[in-house]
C-alpha cells in the first residue's frame, strides 16, 4: 500500500513535470514570436526570468495545499527545513539568473 509520503512525493513530481512543460512551451511560443518579430527580443528574457523566479512559489503553493488538504500537523522542524528548501532554490535560482544574464 501507498505511503502518504510516497503519495505526496507523486503530487509533487506531477506538478514540477507539468510546470517544466507549460514553462517549455510558453517560452518557446515566446521565441516563435520574437522570430518573427511580432514582439521585441527582450520578452523572451523576461520570459525566462518569470518562469524561473515562479517555479518556487508554483512549488509552495502545492506544497501548501497538499499539506493542508491532509489536515495533517507539520512539526516545527519540518516547517524550519521547508523554510530554508525554499529560501535555498530562491538563492539558487537567483544566483543562475544573475550568473546567466549579468556576468556573460
Amino acid at each position: 500500500m501507498y505511503t502518504l509520503k510516497k503519495i505526496r512525493r507523486v503530487y509533487f513530481t506531477k506538478v514540477a513535470v507539468i510546470f517544466t512543460i507549460a514553462t517549455f512551451l510558453i517560452n518557446q511560443a515566446v521565441e516563435a514570436l520574437v522570430i518573427a518579430e511580432l514582439i521585441p527580443v527582450w520578452s523572451l528574457r523576461v520570459s525566462l526570468v518569470l518562469t524561473a523566479l515562479s517555479f518556487p512559489l508554483v512549488m509552495y503553493i502545492a506544497y501548501i495545499i497538499i499539506y493542508k488538504s491532509r489536515n495533517e500537523n507539520e512539526t516545527y522542524e519540518e516547517r524550519v527545513l521547508n523554510t530554508w528548501l525554499l529560501i535555498f532554490a530562491v538563492l539558487v535560482l537567483g544566483y543562475a539568473i544573475f550568473d546567466r544574464f549579468y556576468l556573460h
